[in-house]
């Protein structure tokens, strides 16, 4: 079995993650709330008949033959996603807890900086702020955790925005200090690209170029999310689009991805 640490990075990275925990959830049959396997919970043959069980039984292995790429199996036959999700900011944790999901992560795949202290989409806040140095401490730090609980790593899976202050500069540095500490090991990103139809920040452009550099020199492969052709995408379908619209389009892209591991 090949393991991922999945990292999310930033508010736009957090959101992307969550609904890709919750696909790959539905995907694999365990249930949101508890992280038991469920299977298909309303397939369930209360007649006895032995077909319907050995395709069930069939379904379940399948279903759990590859599920510890990307959780961690308790004591219990619990499933608990291997993650950790990092902002500057607690507010992106607590909408995260908040919601149907919050209860299946651990309470250790939660990073932010201690001081609270919003990088206000400028790349050189997320990337040379003392602030950002002691965030990457801690992600890293979380990061070890889940590597030492893993039999043979794989590599890390890491969502972002190029744009946000955290998503670039904090993501640009992780990256550095993942491929220092764990050379051999391979790093996937999907990062999502900056579009003024989207935003309306004018530093998102200089953030993206200036993250760049990291992201080619230390990732094996990025996964481009080129903002503006999704928002054209959902603009035909969706007259008053949100984020939620846009993230509800790429993550299906990301389970879809990564289903080989799987």
């Amino acid at each position: 079995m090949k393991e991922i640490v999945s990292l999310a990075v930033g508010q736009c990275g957090n959101q992307l993650n969550y609904l890709f925990w919750e696909n790959i959830l539905a995907e694999h049959g365990i249930d949101t709330n508890t992280g038991f396997y469920i299977g298909d919970n309303n397939n369930s043959n209360d007649s006895g008949d032995s077909n319907s069980s050995n395709k069930d039984r069939v379904k379940k292995d399948e279903r759990l033959e590859s599920i510890g790429v990307y959780f961690n199996e308790t004591a219990f036959n619990k499933y608990v996603p291997r993650c950790i999700m990092m902002d500057s900011v607690n507010s992106t944790a607590h909408e995260i807890r908040s919601k149907p999901l919050g209860n299946v992560f651990h309470p250790n795949s939660f990073v932010h900086s201690p001081h609270n202290y919003s990088f206000a989409s400028s790349f050189w806040k997320g990337c040379y702020s003392g602030e950002a140095s002691e965030l990457i401490k801690f992600t890293l730090e979380g990061v070890r955790r889940e590597v030492e609980m893993c039999d043979s790593l794989q590599g890390f899976q890491l969502c972002n925005s190029m744009g946000g202050g955290t998503g670039s500069g904090t993501a640009a540095v992780l990256v550095s200090k993942l491929k220092e500490k764990y050379p051999n090991k391979l790093i996937h990103t999907f990062s999502v690209f900056p579009s003024d139809k989207v935003s309306d920040v004018v530093v998102e452009p200089y953030n993206c170029i200036l993250a760049l550099s990291q992201f080619i020199e230390n990732t094996d492969l990025v996964f481009c999310v080129d903002n503006e052709q999704v928002f054209n995408k959902m603009a035909l379908q969706v007259n008053q689009l949100t984020y939620k619209h846009l993230n509800d389009l790429i993550s299906p892209i990301m389970s879809a991805a990564t289903s080989s591991f799987r």
